[in-house]
């Protein structure tokens, strides 16, 4: 926070959760691909496998919607995503 240098606390608090949020995005998917490496070591997972994981950890990078995610803890709303965890019904239900 900067806030000696005259920066808004508003601000400050914003740019620090923001990077929270980054930093937490980061830890968990490489966590992830920790474990899929471990796995890949240990024998029970493939290189195929591990490329997969891999590729598809960049696109759920991709596709985070980082700036609602910022928004759901600016507010401290726990039920923001509710509604994306509700069962599927169908083949064409959007993911979110």
């Amino acid at each position: 926070m900067r806030l000696h240098d005259g920066e808004s606390s508003r601000d400050a608090i914003d740019k620090a959760l923001n990077a929270c949020v980054e930093t937490n995005i980061g830890k968990t998917l490489t966590r992830i691909q920790e474990a899929g490496l471990e796995a890949h070591r240990e024998g029970p997972m493939h290189r195929d496998q591990l490329d997969r994981l891999n590729e598809g950890l960049g696109e759920v990078s991709k596709s985070l919607d980082r700036a609602r995610i910022q928004e759901a803890v600016k507010s401290c709303d726990k039920n923001a995503f509710k509604l994306d965890l509700k069962k599927r019904t169908g083949l064409d239900d959007p993911i979110l």
